[in-house]
């Protein structure tokens, strides 16, 4: 066993604290509408969720994605290559998708809400 000082303990868990943010999660958005992204961030760190916005101009989404806790996917504003593409990528890690057809705020608040309950 390695003896390790006890200031040095004390600052190795307040960096993991730092660092590690208990209870937060991550989101992906897939859909919606480019003039309402900001707002979509901003209602998601209410609830404390950061969320990764993909509004349909990016080219590839899957690789982008990274490890989400869950996806909200808007069906109204993507096309049928990008679900199939969002849904392929996620395949197997056990990640909900939560599906809307209509892209407002109100819709993503139920999503969120949702979400984390």
């Amino acid at each position: 066993m390695v003896d390790i000082p006890e200031n040095s303990l004390y600052l190795l868990i307040t960096i993991f604290n730092i660092n590690h943010k208990e209870g937060s999660m991550c989101a992906a958005l897939v859909g919606g509408m480019d003039r309402l992204k900001r707002n979509y961030i901003d209602e998601a760190k209410k609830n404390g969720i950061k969320l990764k916005c993909y509004t349909g101009k990016e080219r590839t989404i899957s690789g982008s994605l990274g490890n989400v806790d869950f996806v909200v996917l808007f069906t109204n504003k993507v096309s049928h290559k990008a679900r199939k593409d969002v849904l392929a990528a996620i395949r197997g890690k056990d990640v909900p998708v939560i599906m809307q057809h209509s892209c407002g705020m109100s819709s993503l608040k139920k999503c969120l809400s949702e979400a984390t309950r």
